[in-house]
């Protein structure tokens, strides 16, 4: 084989590795972590989360910053379009 034909296949190999390995990865993860003791207890906190914990005053300051962040977010970005590749400049905004 010459050398551009195996500069190919090798990127061939590479990208192939680079693609499925995360998902072997994240898979062996997801097994490790759900065969640990107490899995099932978190993922039952989880899946059926407790609102009476959402009248706290810490989980209340949190959705504050959460939703003023968002709102500013979008008041920031009401002309540009998300998919844009740079941001506005400072003076192009009004």
């Amino acid at each position: 084989m010459d050398i551009i034909g195996t500069k190919v296949v090798f990127c061939f190999q590479a990208s192939y590795f680079v693609s499925i390995f995360p998902y072997i990865l994240l898979t062996a993860m997801l097994v490790r972590g759900a065969t640990l003791e107490g899995a099932t207890e978190g993922i039952d906190f989880y899946i059926n989360p407790d609102f009476s914990r959402l009248s706290d005053l810490k989980v209340g300051h949190g959705l504050f910053f959460l939703f003023s962040g968002v709102y500013a977010f979008g008041i920031y970005y009401h002309e540009t379009p998300l998919h844009t590749p740079f941001p506005p400049i400072v003076s192009d905004t009004p």
